[in-house]
């Protein structure tokens, strides 16, 4: 009798779509990527990336606490005039 584990070990794997295809990453990481596999430096392609990714999110926070002030000011001064 087999068992469980080779039966489902027999079974042809499905093939995963490659991460171009899958649009969950940006195309800027997805060329960083290839690159870095095409030129054997997929470890500091992947550091690259993961330092830009880290720059664009601090910016977008920085731009959404600028904003952020003058609305709150906005806001309490249309609190306290009501």
């Amino acid at each position: 009798m087999r068992s469980a584990s080779c039966s489902i070990a027999s079974k042809p794997a499905r093939a995963w779509p490659s991460p171009g295809q899958t649009k969950v990453f940006p195309p800027l990481a997805i060329h960083l990527i290839r690159v870095g596999e095409e030129s054997g430096r997929q470890e500091e392609m992947l550091f690259k990336i993961a330092d830009i990714f880290e720059l664009e999110t601090r910016r977008s926070i920085d731009r959404m606490l600028a904003l952020l002030g003058p609305l709150l000011t906005v806001v309490l001064g249309l609190v306290v005039a009501a």
